[in-house]
């Protein structure tokens, strides 16, 4: 074998190595992480903000770009989501959620993964200090404009607003930059004060000021409202 053939050998060689390591990392990224998530308390949480717009059996849920679309999907009861200001470049910071998404049976979060419950919360909540304190702790340390966080807990939230939109409205707005956010809970609430359907099933949310350290439950009388969404492993 002359050496222009040695050589060709060995960078075919050198190229089928390079391509099954790029294989083995690609399959082990798809196949095998799944959410980037930490060990917070006593359970495994999501540390980034969920963003599939699929349900868990594989349906699409409706990605909306403009407040009409989103509060028509409200008017109908129907599953939602958005990016920040309706811009797909904000993709990183995750996705706004409306309750219809989710609180539909086919499950928002993918399998191995659920949506927290009241209960979690709360037991994350007091295990950093009590809804005084444990906003600092589960908050980022940049993005808030008042109080930023210490992210002690490695929770990691940023204070990128909510979108308000009430019942039978179609206005709607990407509110509180900054200031506040919300993660929904799983929990429903009956609480019936009104012949409205719409208004019979409250979501409860998190939420956490950037006026203070506080970290506090709250009901959600409209549930045309988006929230972002942490999960924690089942």
């Amino acid at each position: 074998m002359n050496i222009i053939s040695k050589n060709k050998l060995l960078l075919t060689l050198c190229m089928t190595l390079i391509f099954s390591a790029c294989v083995q990392i690609k399959s082990k990224d798809n196949d095998g992480v799944g959410p980037k998530s930490k060990k917070i308390d006593k359970s495994e949480w999501t540390v980034t903000n969920f963003n599939l717009k699929t349900f868990r059996n594989g349906d699409n849920i409706p990605l909306v770009s403009n407040c009409q679309d989103w509060s028509q999907a409200g008017n109908m009861m129907r599953p939602a989501c958005c990016y920040l200001d309706f811009d797909s470049t904000n993709s990183e910071l995750g996705l706004f959620y409306n309750w219809y998404a989710v609180n539909d049976p086919r499950e928002l979060a993918p399998e191995g993964w659920m949506v927290p419950s009241e209960d979690d919360y709360l037991s994350l909540v007091e295990s950093f200090g009590g809804e005084k304190d444990a906003g600092k702790k589960l908050k980022s340390t940049s993005g808030w404009i008042y109080l930023q966080g210490d992210n002690s807990s490695g929770f990691n939230f940023f204070g990128i607003g909510t979108i308000l939109n009430y019942n039978d409205s179609t206005d709607c707005s990407f509110s509180y930059k900054g200031e506040y956010s919300s993660l929904w809970t799983s929990t429903p609430v009956e609480f019936d004060y009104s012949d409205d359907p719409s208004l019979k099933a409250y979501g409860l949310f998190i939420t956490f000021d950037g006026g203070d350290n506080s970290a506090k439950l709250g009901l959600n009388p409209y549930q045309h409202k988006g929230c972002l969404v942490r999960l924690i492993k089942e």
